[in-house]
C-alpha cells in the first residue's frame, strides 16, 4: 500500500522526532528549561508528528484531495465554510481573555511556556503545541498567556470550520448534489455558528485551554470517518490508518477525543449495507471496546504494568530507580 517515497517521509519523521528528544536530553541547563528544549526541539518535534501524515495520504492521494478544481467545483460551499472560519475567528480574537482565567488555564499556561508536566491526563501535544505560540511573545512573559489564547482561538475556529463541512455532509447526503448548493450551504454556516456562539464553546476558544484543540481533532477524526468510508482502495485503507494515526495523537490532545471512535465501525460496517437492529448494536459494542481497550490497557494498563517491574527490580533486586 504505500510506496517507498511515503516510507522515506515516516523515516524522515522518525529522525526528526530523534534529534528533537536528543535537543531535550542534551540540554545544559538545569530542568531544561534551555535554548535546546524551548527553542530548538518543540519546531522539530511537531514537524516529525506532521510529517507521517503526507506518507501516510501519499502525495498523489494529497494533490487530488486538495486540487483547485475539486474547490472551484463547489465553489459557494467552500466560500461558506471560509466564512465559517473567519467569522468564528474574528470574534474569538475580538473578544480574547487577555490573560489567565480562572481554574486550569494559568496551570495550563505555565506548564506550556515551560514544558512541564500539567494535572493528569498532561495533555503532551497541548503543551507542545502551546510552546510554539508562546514563541510569537518573542520572551515578553506579559504576552505569554495571550499568545496561548490564541491557540484556542485558531483551533476553534478551525473546528467551526469542520462543524460546517459536517453538516455539508449530512445536507447533502439528505437532498443529494443539486441546485440547492446555496441553500445548504447557508444552512451548514448557520448550524455551525449556533456552536461557534454556544456558552460553552465560546468561553473555552478564548482562555488558554485544552478543549479547544481537542474539539478540532474530535471533528477532524469525525470529518475522515465520514468521508474516508466512499474511497476507493487503496486510498480507503490508507486514510483508515490516518484516522488510527491521528486518534493516537488527539489522545495526547486531550483523552476526550477518543469518544468519536465509536463512529468508526458503525459508519464503515454499514457503508453499501442494510443496517440492523442486531449489527448495530454489535458495531456499536466494537466501538465502545475500542475505547475502553485504549483508554484501560493503552494508556493505563501499560504504565502500570512499568511501574510494577520498576517495585519489583527497585525493592526485590536493589536496582536503580526506573531500572524496571
Amino acid at each position: 500500500m504505500f510506496s517507498k517515497k511515503d516510507y522515506s517521509l515516516f523515516i524522515f519523521g522518525l529522525i526528526l522526532l530523534t534529534i528533537g528528544y536528543t535537543c531535550m536530553a542534551l540540554d545544559p541547563v538545569e530542568n531544561g528549561f534551555g535554548v535546546f528544549t524551548l527553542w530548538i526541539a518543540p519546531p522539530i518535534l511537531l514537524a516529525g508528528f506532521i510529517v507521517p501524515v503526507l506518507g501516510i495520504l501519499g502525495h498523489n492521494n494529497l494533490s487530488n484531495l486538495v486540487s483547485f478544481d475539486r474547490i472551484t467545483a463547489s465553489k459557494m460551499k467552500h466560500v461558506f465554510g471560509l466564512l465559517s472560519f473567519m467569522v468564528s475567528l474574528v470574534v474569538y480574537i475580538l473578544t480574547l481573555e487577555p490573560t489567565a482565567s480562572l481554574w486550569d488555564c494559568s496551570e495550563f499556561i505555565a506548564s506550556a511556556f515551560k514544558l512541564q508536566v500539567p494535572h493528569t491526563p498532561g495533555t503532551p501535544l497541548s503543551l507542545l503545541i502551546g510552546r510554539i505560540f508562546t514563541m510569537i511573545s518573542f520572551g515578553d512573559v506579559t504576552r505569554v498567556a495571550w499568545s496561548i489564547n490564541i491557540m484556542s482561538a485558531l483551533f476553534s475556529a478551525m473546528a467551526i470550520f469542520l462543524v460546517y463541512h459536517i453538516i455539508y455532509y449530512f445536507g447533502e447526503k439528505l437532498i443529494g448534489q443539486s441546485d440547492n448548493s446555496v441553500s445548504l450551504a447557508l444552512a451548514a454556516f448557520s448550524g455551525s455558528l449556533c456552536l461557534a456562539f454556544s456558552d460553552t464553546f465560546w468561553f473555552s476558544a478564548v482562555e488558554a485551554e485544552a478543549y479547544g484543540p481537542a474539539c478540532f481533532f474530535m471533528l477532524l477524526i469525525l470529518w475522515l470517518i465520514l468521508k474516508g468510508k466512499g474511497y476507493s482502495e487503496p486510498l480507503r485503507s490508507r486514510m483508515l490508518v490516518l484516522i488510527f494515526y491521528l486518534s493516537g495523537l488527539a489522545y495526547c490532545i486531550h483523552p476526550m477525543c477518543l469518544l468519536v471512535l465509536p463512529v468508526l465501525p458503525l459508519s464503515w460496517y454499514v457503508n453499501g449495507r442494510v443496517l440492523t437492529l442486531k449489527n448495530s448494536l454489535l458495531l456499536t459494542s466494537a466501538g465502545l471496546a475500542i475505547v475502553f481497550l485504549i483508554n484501560r490497557f493503552v494508556a493505563i494498563g501499560l504504565f502500570e504494568l512499568a511501574f510494577s517491574f520498576d517495585l519489583l527490580f527497585v525493592n526485590s533486586f536493589h536496582m536503580p530507580f526506573y531500572s524496571g
